[in-house]
């Protein structure tokens, strides 16, 4: 079994690797150093990242100065980068037909990447002022949710957007309101919950 996890920090001289274990987190190995490997100035950080459960295919999205998502097919080895203008994506999730994603800038909304073609395409978009994709669960028939905050800064909305790589639609959405948001989501069983604060 693989492993795949970040190191984050927001201070100016932080670690920001991605990590890799191929025997199911006994050991790890650094695959990707922001500071080394991509040394541009900022304070730009790993946001999230996945294996791909069809092809093995890793992703990292990274964000603030700069922002992008990267892939390797070779355990990250090598790595390539998606031509995308989707600013800060955050959530990255393999589903069915793709890797599904959400942003936490304008413009905000549920997108996927063609894991043949390495394309883009927005599902669906907001024309919040803003928003934040903040987590996402893959189910056992292969569909992702994502939990997502939106905002016209007066207020906040949560909503929990559904997709299977292909499409994208809005499954549930609380009413606005100040200071309210979904801050996880998971799964347990056939049971899908989320944490709203």
């Amino acid at each position: 079994r693989r492993v795949l996890f970040r190191s984050v920090s927001q201070s100016r001289y932080p670690t920001k690797k991605v990590y890799y274990s191929s025997d199911g987190g006994l050991t790890f190995s650094t695959i990707y150093n922001l500071i080394d490997d991509f040394p541009i100035a900022g304070n730009q950080h790993p946001h999230a990242v996945c294996i791909d459960h069809k092809n093995g295919d890793l992703y990292m999205s990274y964000g603030d100065a700069e922002h992008g998502i990267i892939y390797s097919s070779d355990g990250g080895a090598t790595w390539g980068k998606i031509d995308s203008t989707v600013l800060q994506p955050t959530t990255l999730k393999s589903a069915k037909y793709g890797i599904v994603c959400s942003s936490d800038h304008f413009p905000i909304g549920t997108f996927a990447i063609n894991r043949t073609t390495r394309e883009y395409y927005y599902m669906n978009a907001d024309a919040s002022t803003w928003g934040f994709g903040m987590d996402s669960v893959r189910t056992a028939n292969e569909n992702v949710y994502v939990c997502w905050t939106v905002s016209d800064n007066t207020s906040q909305q949560p909503r929990i957007h559904a997709s299977d790589g292909r499409y994208s639609n809005i499954i549930y959405e609380l009413e606005a309101g100040v200071g309210t948001e979904i801050a996880r989501i998971g799964i347990v069983g056939s049971i899908l919950w989320a944490v709203i604060s």
